[in-house]
């Protein structure tokens, strides 16, 4: 095999003693030269796009919303906001929750000899917590939950949360059984990085009277149309079986259908479901 035949050699000395190329072989020389850069352009393009995203997914990315913020940092934990009527405060929202988490705590009675060390932490220094008794007479009691309902100012970043709660408890001689709903103020220090104390123990409050119900919610005794009848039984086999009607009663507007339905306990719970005649929520 001759040396041009080596690829690790160019015959320059036989190329520049060739005659001058003509016309055909220029025209095919050329052509390879820009196919040669057609070609690099398009090689040197998909290298760009495989090693740096799409500009298309940088440009149409959403920008974050203030709703999206507000979804994922800011909600509170409970809706106080709404039970409220009025926005909370960052250090309201803080009082609220140390009163809800220290009334669960402070009625809590579990034998465990130390259940009393996160109600001590909880308070000021000065504050003791007495003999609750559970803890020797072997009676126990948990908070099934707790719900702050009110909310006041008391002094320079202090509040006082009033906290609706419902026991479960069992002295030692029978079982488990609940009581009903009580209420304490609870007096809660806030500083201005949310940090909480509780300044006192609790203290029992009543309740404040509720509104009387809406005349047009009682009506009077009234055999309702099929339909609404069935419509009533229908909304109300969504949420359980069996449905019995109880009683239908003509009110302002519409119809107020009494029925129950079983739960897969076998217990019947009674709904009321109000109508308007087309058989529409009745607001």
């Amino acid at each position: 095999m001759d040396d041009r035949e080596t690829v690790e050699h160019v015959p320059w000395a036989e190329l520049t003693s060739r005659a001058t190329p003509g016309r055909r072989e220029l025209v095919i020389l050329g052509g390879a030269v820009v196919g040669a850069l057609v070609l690099g352009v398009v090689v040197g393009r998909s290298l760009v796009g495989a090693s740096s995203p799409p500009e298309a997914v940088t440009a149409t990315a959403p920008p974050a919303t203030t709703a999206d913020t507000t979804t994922t940092t800011a909600k509170p934990l409970y809706s106080e906001a709404d039970l409220l009527g009025y926005d909370l405060g960052d250090l309201e929202r803080a009082a609220v929750a140390r009163a809800e988490w220290f009334v669960t705590d402070f009625f809590t009675a579990d034998l465990d000899v130390n259940g009393a060390a996160d109600v001590e932490a909880a308070l000021a220094d000065d504050i003791h917590v007495p003999d609750r008794g559970g803890e020797i007479s072997g009676s126990v009691a948990y908070v099934e939950w707790a719900r702050a309902f009110s909310i006041e100012a008391v002094g320079s970043s202090a509040y006082r949360v009033a906290v609706a709660f419902r026991l479960v408890g069992a002295p030692p001689d029978r079982g488990f059984y609940r009581v009903p709903v009580k209420a304490v103020s609870v007096d809660v220090a806030v500083t201005p990085e949310g940090g909480t104390t509780v300044l006192d123990l609790p203290t029992p409050v009543a309740f404040p009277a509720g509104p009387d119900p809406s005349p047009w919610r009682v009506g009077e005794e009234a055999e309702a149309p099929s339909a609404i009848v069935d419509r009533a039984i229908a909304i109300a086999t969504a949420w359980g079986d069996e449905p019995r009607l109880l009683g239908t009663r003509a009110v302002t507007g519409g119809w107020r259908i009494i029925l129950s339905v079983a739960d897969p306990f076998g217990l019947r719970w009674p709904f009321a479901v109000t109508l308007d005649d087309e058989g529409r929520p009745l607001t």
